[in-house]
């Protein structure tokens, strides 16, 4: 019996005895279970959703006014926690220094913080 049936035949029940790997296996992964509910508990809310039309009319006109204009050799800059970024010409938010376009989740996390400024200015 390869290692694959072992493991199908403990979990349906037709094994008569676990070998000690398996029972070590199941306590390690109750106890990560624990631990993955707790971190969830205790992980404050990060994402603040906005809905309005004002904010999304607020991203559309924040990457129009921050793409770069090669004619009029214009870079904008906006600094986030340090990192000066810009929008590139595909309307994407890019880190200057690295020129490495930024993922979406931590685009959308720039683009809160500036609506924020913004709003609350």
């Amino acid at each position: 019996m390869n290692i694959y049936e072992q493991i199908d035949a403990i979990f349906s029940g037709e094994a008569h005895d676990k070998p000690q790997w398996a029972n070590e296996i199941l306590s390690e992964l109750k106890e990560i279970k624990s631990l993955l509910k707790e971190q969830k508990q205790s992980l404050p809310r990060e994402r603040k959703v906005y809905n309005d039309s004002e904010y999304y009319d607020f991203v559309k006109e924040f990457r129009t006014k921050m793409k770069a204009n090669i004619e009029k050799n214009t870079y904008p800059t906006f600094v986030y926690k340090g990192r000066k970024l810009g929008i590139d010409f595909k309307g994407l938010l890019y880190d200057q220094s690295t020129l490495k376009t930024i993922a979406k989740k931590e685009a959308f996390k720039v683009y809160r913080f500036a609506y924020e400024q913004q709003k609350y200015a």
